[in-house]
């Protein structure tokens, strides 16, 4: 994985509470509110909410039948998070219209965490 890259987003966190305490931005600070397709979606606290109801709302158009959407927490935020919903296991082939098929032998199943 890329390991700086959270490390990062962890000292940008840490960095941006100790101004917001003595020079807090009006529209709250910068949280996440989407994780999904190698992504964090970061935005001000005054937006996070709406940005939240419109994928929620709109989540057929940023995604497909075979992504999960649940809800979980970030840094302390709560984020909607898009995951994928299915994968291969040894057994019949198949494969929903328009996706790769599993290799022979596997069949798609729900995914489970």
């Amino acid at each position: 994985g890329w390991p700086g890259v959270s490390e990062g987003v962890q000292q940008f966190m840490r960095e941006q509470e100790e101004r917001d305490a003595t020079s807090p931005h009006e529209d709250g600070p910068l949280i996440p509110f989407f994780v999904g397709f190698n992504k964090v979606w970061f935005a001000r606290t005054a937006a996070a909410e709406a940005y939240q109801g419109e994928l929620m709302h709109r989540k057929d158009v940023v995604g497909d039948q075979t992504m999960g959407v649940k809800s979980t927490v970030m840094l302390g935020h709560p984020v909607i998070l898009f995951s994928e919903e299915v994968r291969c296991t040894k057994n019949k082939r198949a494969a929903p219209s328009g996706q790769k098929p599993c290799p022979p032998g596997e069949k798609l199943v729900s995914f489970v965490e």
